[in-house]
């Protein structure tokens, strides 16, 4: 089952404290207009081992448009089935490539964990126009409850601010589901500035089945099954079974107006291995699901511009590009958002 009480908690940074080996939840006192909460971050495991992580200092991405229009509080999120829910994968929010492990507490300046978070809660702490925003799972408290790490009463708060799909052991795999990761969000006032955090631990996977989250096991790529023993050893591959992310990469984008639909659309795909993949089968997926199959092949080295046809939505309002394989299974995949488009019809980069 999905874990409870996916939400999204909006407010004010007010105070900090680290995790420590008793509790190995960096934890952040935040307020809304009538009440207090804390953020509760894991920044390692429940077996001690280390959290990965990654760090957008200039994030973009459509969620954004959805979010900043929120007023302060936690907001229960009930339809996770697309945005303002959050999911790494099939929200384009990372690459498996793009998280670094790290241990929560290490002697030097900014070189663990806690200090990777505390500089921008710090910040947030300062800038008195600063929102948090975290995606998670909220609790409520029983009558009368204090906060365990900062006292005040009652204890509201909101905890799995990672990534909340592909676990395999018995205890976490109750957790597992889609559109439900958790996150950690600042929007700063000057600059103007949106900054992510996003975590998850190792022993998750990132290939996961669209209905539960669960992890896709045993993955074959007919494309690729003649070359397996060379991706085994191709870090581009994260494991030896040659699953594919990384090998096509979305280069450019190509967005109509909205206003003039006579505008074509186009996306440009890079083949960064060594060999011919055939397209057959693969396809474009945009925002809104809907789904563009593809045809033809890519030789090595090359680009491909592939002209937008039938029902898929790209606009200048911001959207998702994902580009899958025969089987379904993302390959690569981008966000853009109204403020990255100059004008509509100029093409934009990834």
């Amino acid at each position: 089952m999905p874990i409870d009480k996916y939400s999204l908690l909006i407010g004010k940074a007010v105070f900090s404290r680290l995790g420590s080996g008793e509790n190995p939840h960096y934890s952040i006192e935040v307020v809304d207009n009538t009440k207090q909460y804390r953020i509760a971050v894991n920044v390692q495991s429940d077996e001690g081992s280390d959290v990965e992580y990654v760090i957008f200092p200039n994030w973009e991405h459509p969620i954004i448009d959805y979010i900043q229009k929120m007023e302060p509080g936690l907001h229960p999120i009930e339809n996770k089935n697309g945005i303002p829910a959050l999911d790494y994968i099939r929200a384009n929010i990372a690459s498996p490539n793009s998280f670094i492990s790290l241990p929560m507490n290490l002697i030097g300046p900014n070189n663990d964990l806690n200090e990777k978070i505390n500089q921008y809660v710090w910040r947030a702490m300062a800038d008195s126009k600063s929102r948090i925003y975290a995606f998670g799972s909220a609790w409520g408290p029983e009558e009368q409850s204090r906060d365990q790490v900062f006292g005040f009463l009652p204890g509201y708060g909101i905890h799995n601010i990672h990534m909340n799909q592909g676990n395999d052991d018995d205890k976490h795999k109750v957790d597992n589901g889609v559109w439900q990761d958790g996150g950690l969000i600042f929007h700063f006032s000057k600059p103007d500035q949106w900054v992510a955090i996003f975590l998850k631990f190792k022993s998750q996977s990132w290939h996961t089945k669209d209905d539960d989250g669960d992890p896709i096991e045993k993955l074959t790529y007919s494309p690729l099954s003649d070359l397996k023993s060379t991706l085994m050893s191709n870090s581009i591959i994260q494991t030896a079974s040659g699953r594919p992310e990384g090998l096509i990469k979305i280069m450019a984008a190509r967005i109509s107006d909205i206003e003039g639909p006579e505008q074509s659309s186009s996306v440009t795909i890079l083949n960064i291995s060594n060999f011919e993949i055939s397209l057959n089968g693969w396809s474009i997926v945009d925002i809104e699901m809907n789904q563009m199959y593809l045809y033809g092949k890519i030789d090595p080295g090359m680009a491909k511009t592939l002209s937008i046809i039938g029902h898929l939505n790209l606009s200048n309002r911001g959207g998702l590009i994902t580009l899958l394989d025969d089987e379904g299974t993302k390959v690569d995949g981008v966000a853009f958002s109204h403020s990255k488009l100059r004008e509509p019809g100029w093409t934009i980069t990834f």
